[in-house]
């Protein structure tokens, strides 16, 4: 599904450019989301017989964990993934005596990590509206420095625990803010906008929780 294009205005109005000129901010369908992954893979045909295993890196979904939702992403620059040297010591594995990355290239203009999962406090689909962006922005916004345990959670990004982390810190980030969110046990919901532009918006309540399994 294609990112609506007031979406895409509204992130770079509310979020700004980073030093590349892309946007600090961006709204992608998690299903069409991808990323480069280097392994061991087993192939089949499509009646399930096995065909052969390769060793190489292939472009797989990132957020399976979250189909057709929503994410919300955040660019991180590219010294949030170290130097090129560390990047290549850290993800780099030996498999049959052949050098694979795991990760992929390094991240020279940085890269885009998950920041929120857009759905109701019960974990159902909500369409994104003007209000609901520019919120959950403006809470993120209210911490710009990434701790170490962050860091490493966006180095290792491709792992189901580390996106689970990603989005629990998040979380408390949100919790700590209390801009125009509030909620309880656990959960972050959007119940205020008298402070945001459009009130034309709809205004689904929002629950910012950790990723279903």
């Amino acid at each position: 599904m294609e990112t609506p294009k007031w979406v895409t205005e509204r992130l770079l109005l509310v979020g700004g450019k980073n030093r590349f000129g892309d946007p600090n901010y961006r709204a992608s369908w998690s299903s069409t989301r991808t990323e480069i992954v280097g392994g061991e893979w087993e192939d089949y045909s499509e009646s399930g017989i096995w065909i052969r295993t390769v060793i190489e890196t292939r472009r797989v979904p990132k957020y399976w964990t979250h189909p057709d939702r929503w994410i919300l992403e955040k660019w991180l620059p590219p010294e949030e993934y170290g130097s090129p040297e560390s990047w290549h010591q850290q993800t780099t594995e030996y498999l049959g005596g052949q050098a694979v990355a795991q990760l992929g290239p390094y991240p020279e203009r940085g890269d885009y990590e998950l920041a929120f999962v857009v759905e109701d406090h019960n974990g159902n689909f909500v369409q994104l509206t003007e209000r609901i962006v520019e919120g959950i922005v403006r809470c993120i916004e209210t911490s710009r420095n990434f701790s170490a345990a962050q860091r490493k959670a966006a180095l290792f990004r491709r792992e189901e625990k580390k996106q689970e982390t990603i989005q629990k810190e998040n979380l408390d980030i949100v919790s700590d803010a209390m801009l125009p969110f509030h909620g309880a046990n656990g959960q972050v919901v959007l119940t205020d906008f008298k402070d945001l532009p459009d009130g034309k918006a709809n205004n689904p309540q929002l629950s910012v929780t950790n990723p279903r399994h």
